[in-house]
């Protein structure tokens, strides 16, 4: 029995420089990431903590909401969500926005009335 030789494959040593880049904000309030997925329960209501890029729906061609937010007045990109909480949880909910989506995606923050914030996080795996 005569065993076919197995092709070689070229191969080459490529190094890379990855960067991870850690939330930059601290979780004051110590909130934890269960009470803070409990902003994203029903989101894109009248009354929800968060909008996302399903607001309205997805345009699947443009990657973004259907809808623009009633918080900024924009689309909402892939991913991407607008958060409305008190004013004092602002650090530790920007601290899980970054956790989620990387440090340094916190692109928008707009005072509300009742001592409340909206925080845009955006999607950076782009």
């Amino acid at each position: 029995m005569m065993l076919a030789n197995k092709p070689t494959r070229k191969t080459r040593e490529v190094n890379m420089q990855v960067t991870i880049l850690e939330p930059t904000n601290k979780n004051n309030s110590k909130l934890t990431q269960l009470q803070f997925e409990e902003y994203f329960v029903k989101p894109n209501l009248d009354n929800s903590k968060m909008y996302n890029w399903n607001f309205g729906g997805f345009d699947e061609n443009n990657c973004i909401s259907k809808l623009k937010c009633p918080i900024f007045k924009d689309y909402i990109d892939y991913k991407s969500f607008t958060i409305i909480c008190d004013k004092n949880l602002e650090s530790s909910i920007s601290y899980w926005c970054e956790y989620f989506h990387g440090g340094g995606s916190i692109s928008k923050i707009k005072k509300l009335p009742n001592n409340k914030i909206a925080i845009r996080s955006n999607y950076q795996c782009w």
